[in-house]
């Protein structure tokens, strides 16, 4: 379960790794169904695999992903893994998670790949219930130190192409570094009646 490194960077790594995933031979067909290189770091893929017997399974592959040019000249790496190795990384698209097929307990004796799944779902349920909105109530999890108190409870605003937030305690527009992993949930407001009608 190392790392394999190459040279030359692909020119397109994920239908390379794509590629690694597709064969035929006596054992069956395999190919890959989607895939996705997640924050550069992670390639998820949906493998399809059809037996002699014309049994079809589709699991998830997770392949560790590094860029990074060393020293030594190496210029593209890869370590592969299934879900049946039960990864760390759970940021599987949701779009490749409703690919695959149920596990039996034959397939999955040890409940690692099930475990991973249900990681991969809660990890897109709890992105899902912190998605941000423009003038939604935002709880975080612990109070930020301000100026005015400390204050827990802000008002999402839109500014352009990144967030401020208004604090309950004094009005006044933050912005909340790393405020992504300090949200604990956002709850939308619904705009007033005759919202924005000329009064």
């Amino acid at each position: 379960m190392g790392w394999t490194y190459a040279f030359e960077r692909p020119a397109d790594p994920k239908a390379e790794l794509n590629g690694l995933l597709s064969w035929s031979d006596a054992r069956g067909r395999r190919r890959v169904l989607d895939s996705a290189i997640v924050r550069l770091r992670v390639y998820y893929a949906a493998v399809e695999h059809i037996a002699p017997d014309g049994t079809r399974q589709v699991w998830a592959a997770v392949f560790l992903v590094d860029f990074r040019r060393g020293a030594d000249g190496l210029a593209f790496g890869y370590k592969d893994m299934t879900e049946h190795m039960g990864p760390v990384e759970s940021e599987c698209p949701e779009r490749i998670l409703r690919r695959l097929t149920p596990l039996s307990d034959a397939e999955d004796p040890q409940g690692w790949a099930r475990a991973w799944r249900e990681r991969c779902w809660a990890h897109l349920t709890a992105r899902q219930s912190r998605r941000l909105v423009d003038g939604a109530l935002v709880k975080t999890k612990g109070p930020f130190v301000l100026p005015s108190g400390d204050c827990d409870l802000f008002t999402a605003v839109r500014s352009g192409r990144s967030w401020r937030f208004r604090a309950s305690t004094d009005g006044r527009l933050y912005r909340l570094r790393g405020y992504q992993s300090h949200i604990e949930r956002v709850e939308a407001v619904a705009p007033a009646p005759n919202a924005g009608a000329l009064s």
